[in-house]
């Protein structure tokens, strides 16, 4: 028994140590991007506390002065992409920064290896629903349900809970759901800089957006799409502009790991699961082995007291005494009144009869006709 028990610890070990060397291996180019003087990496971490929700973003919850002068936060939104998240990967690890990731619950589930490469590779990932729904035109129930569905699958793909960092699909949040993320204790992330990736596939335009916004604000959290081509495409060249011109990368964590999801709305579970969620409230079967008891019929309520009733029935109301209120028309009602009166109705005519419709002969008979009379 001392023996199995000392093979499965050295077999642990040795698992331990091969998945430590193949991460290793996996980022030997960011290693060595790293030691040369151009990668960006990151400056400083900030630990957010996400208990109440609270909501960073000046597009939607203004400035709170998270970030200094010249200091970027790079997110990501609507991954992964088994085409073009690896890429936005590659482009990070060999300068070193850290970024944050808002998965989409259902791309997660597809493409499960690349959401915990994300992870491997020390980047925060939150959550963006299950499929990416405008939320201000769905309910309550079907918001909260999007949000804990894509919390559940994201947590599988990752086989551990998310960060509880929250961004809404369009940034449209309603009030019901800013309450529900308060009482999940998900930070709500807006955004600062938009690098409208989406609209273009021009890496030197997504380059231009950026950078216009950043001259113009000086720090922000930036949005990009890493499902986007042009994104994948033009983050090599954003990060050595942000070096060169000074910028300086923000990593963000949680200071409490996220929550796991909270139970689905039984009215949006596939159809397969419905009749296990019924089973499963119905109450248990009975024990063959036991022997049931017969029923007994119950016996049919008895009448309750008069007194009883006379304490449940509602009060008889007394008529009144007051003759009833005459309402008169108002002067405008009397005229309309006297003008109907005085007019004179129109006497119906009778509608005139239709006259006779002639007969239309087809052209072999006009023709015949024709030749009989000559």
């Amino acid at each position: 028994m001392v023996e199995t028990v000392r093979r499965a610890r050295w077999r642990q070990r040795v698992g331990l140590l091969a998945s430590a060397a193949a991460m290793v291996a996996l980022s030997a180019g960011g290693a060595l991007g790293c030691a040369s003087a151009n990668a960006l990496g990151t400056s400083r971490t900030i630990a957010i506390d996400t208990r109440n929700g609270p909501g960073y973003g000046s597009v939607q919850y203004g400035d709170k002065g998270l970030l200094r002068h010249k200091e970027v936060v790079l997110t990501f939104d609507d991954g992964p992409s088994n085409t073009n998240t690896p890429l936005v990967l590659n482009a990070l690890r060999r300068h070193c920064t850290q970024a944050t990731f808002f998965l989409v619950g259902r791309m997660a589930r597809a493409y499960p290896k690349i959401a915990r490469q994300i992870l491997r590779d020390g980047h925060t990932v939150g959550t963006h629903t299950w499929s990416h729904e405008n939320l201000q035109k769905r309910s309550a129930s079907l918001g909260r349900n999007q949000i804990e569905r894509g919390i559940a699958a994201i947590s599988k793909a990752l086989r551990r809970p998310p960060a509880p960092f929250f961004r809404f699909p369009y940034l449209a949040h309603t009030r019901a759901l800013l309450r529900h993320a308060r009482r999940r204790d998900l930070a709500v992330f807006s955004i600062d800089i938009d690098a409208v990736d989406f609209r273009t596939r021009n890496p030197d335009r997504m380059h231009r957006n950026v950078m216009r916004a950043l001259e113009r604000r000086g720090r922000g959290i930036i949005l990009f799409h890493d499902i986007q081509r042009s994104t994948a495409l033009g983050l090599p060249r954003l990060l050595r502009t942000l070096k060169a011109r000074g910028y300086k990368v923000v990593h963000l964590i949680p200071k409490r790991r996220g929550a796991p999801a909270a139970d689905l709305v039984a009215s949006r579970r596939p159809a397969n699961e419905r009749p296990l969620l019924a089973a499963a409230k119905a109450e248990p079967p009975a024990d063959p082995l036991r022997t049931a008891a017969p029923e007994r019929k119950a016996a049919p309520p008895a009448d309750p007291p008069r007194s009883a009733l006379a304490s449940i029935a509602p009060p008889v109301r007394k008529p009144s005494s007051r003759p009833p209120r005459q309402t008169q028309p108002s002067a405008r009602v009397a005229r309309v009144n006297r003008r109907a009166r005085a007019t004179p109705r129109p006497v119906a005519r009778p509608a005139p009869a239709a006259a006779a419709k002639p007969i239309r002969r087809p052209a072999w008979q006009r023709r015949a006709l024709f030749n009989s009379h000559r």
